[in-house]
């Protein structure tokens, strides 16, 4: 009998051509179905992309952050939904009429013409 890992149909002793449920047939092996994720790596069958509202973590579809529309492996925001931006990684509301802030703290450095800090 042929055993390949996970496969339900072998076509033969090293090439799987139906999978078990819950498993990807990529190359004639199974691979595991990757939670929110819409694109595999044909040739190891590793997510490379993800849903939108996630982010692609050690192989594994992570949740963006609050108000993140794009992160990178570590989870640090890199584009936030309009509204707010980023400072440190993570997404703040914007301040209305800041013209510059500082990407540290998210604190305005300069206001928009016609308006002042307070």
């Amino acid at each position: 009998k042929v055993t390949i890992p996970n496969c339900f149909t072998a076509f033969n002793s090293t090439f799987c051509s139906v999978c078990n449920s819950g498993y990807l047939q990529f190359s004639g092996q199974c691979y595991a179905e990757i939670p929110f994720c819409v694109n595999y790596n044909q040739a190891n069958g590793q997510c490379s992309i993800c849903n939108v509202g996630y982010y692609l973590s050690n192989s594994r579809c992570v949740q963006l952050p609050p108000n993140c529309l794009t992160a990178n492996s570590g989870g640090v925001c890199t584009n936030c939904a309009s509204g707010y931006l980023v400072a440190s990684g993570q997404c703040v509301a914007s301040t209305a009429n800041c013209k510059s802030f500082d990407p540290s703290s998210a604190f305005c450095l300069n206001c928009a013409d016609g308006y002042y800090l307070t």
